[in-house]
């Protein structure tokens, strides 16, 4: 199984860490950008049964409020707008 990811990063680039049941996978170099691009992982090697696939950005986000864009707090990093897990064939 890969991991399929459509997303962006904001407001600036930044690394995507992958894990896989608490252990780093692959982390993504993320770079700057409005419009969301297309990244593949190299194949996870999920084990059977259930797994939790986690993402995150190891240096943090940015509050819109922080950047004068408005009165949000939340920190952000990126606009993740697709995430699918897909079958290779070997």
């Amino acid at each position: 199984m890969v991991l399929e990811l459509s997303l962006y990063s904001l407001p600036g680039a930044r690394p995507l860490e992958i894990r896989l049941n608490g252990r780093p996978v692959q982390t993504l170099p993320i770079p700057a950008g409005i419009s969301p691009r297309r990244y593949v992982t190299a194949p996870l090697g999920l084990p059977a049964g259930p797994s939790l696939i986690e993402l995150s950005a190891p240096e943090g986000g940015v509050s819109p409020q922080a950047l004068g864009a408005g009165e949000d707090t939340r920190p952000l990093s990126f606009s993740i707008h697709h995430a699918r897990l897909r079958e290779v064939m070997e």
